[in-house]
């Protein structure tokens, strides 16, 4: 099954206009839709707000993000809601902008007593700068969960991910709990980029 087979396939190309506006949380949330995107379609934010450090052509990883049954998500305000400086107008031809992304794939936690039989870890969980601490992120992750418990509606789920550690407390605040309390370091796919933190955390589903 490929990432998409199960929900509508995404009409909306990602927009690089970084103009927003500042919402309240509640009108901000209820113009947000969630869809299935391509892979390259992650790359944008993956930079901006995951690894700047790392080229652009760098930024997907062949060992999951291609997969056929890997699924890349995506959060897209409505174009209606975006402030444009200069009195600029709406472009009648604008589409939904892309302000948040993750990946899902089938990859196993090395921890043989915990018993589920689907393990699926989350990648590149990133939103734009402009639009964190508004709730979108937990919109986001909430609904990628529930993919997956209809995709796997008969089975438990581990879902599991690296966070990094300045991100532990809004993981906790989703739900999710340390599988490993010992952290590590990565330094981006060519392990050139300045470090960052993590600490393993999950939930089962």
């Amino acid at each position: 099954m490929s990432s998409t087979d199960s929900f509508p396939p995404t009409s909306y190309p990602y927009s690089s206009n970084d103009s927003h506006t500042h919402l309240t949380t509640r009108h901000l949330t209820s113009q947000l839709n969630f869809n299935p995107i391509s892979p390259e379609e992650t790359i944008h934010l993956r930079h901006k707000v995951l690894w700047p450090s790392i080229s652009i052509d760098d930024q997907l990883i062949p060992e999951y993000d291609h997969e056929e049954d890997t699924i890349h998500l995506g959060a897209f305000l409505s174009p209606d809601q975006v402030t444009r400086p200069n009195g600029q107008n709406e472009d009648e031809d604008e589409k939904p902008e892309l302000i948040g992304v993750l990946t899902l794939a089938n990859q196993r936690y090395d921890d043989p007593s915990i018993d589920a039989p689907v393990h699926i870890q989350l990648h590149k969980f990133a939103i734009h700068p402009s639009y964190q601490s508004k709730g979108i992120g937990r919109q986001l992750l909430s609904h990628a969960i529930q993919i997956l418990k209809t995709r796997y509606y008969e089975d438990r789920i581990l879902f599991h991910f690296d966070a990094r550690v300045s991100q532990k407390r809004f993981y906790e605040k989703c739900g999710m709990s340390v599988l490993d309390e010992k952290t590590f370091w990565k330094f981006g796919k060519t392990g050139n980029a300045e470090g960052v933190e993590y600490v393993k955390m999950g939930c089962i589903i």
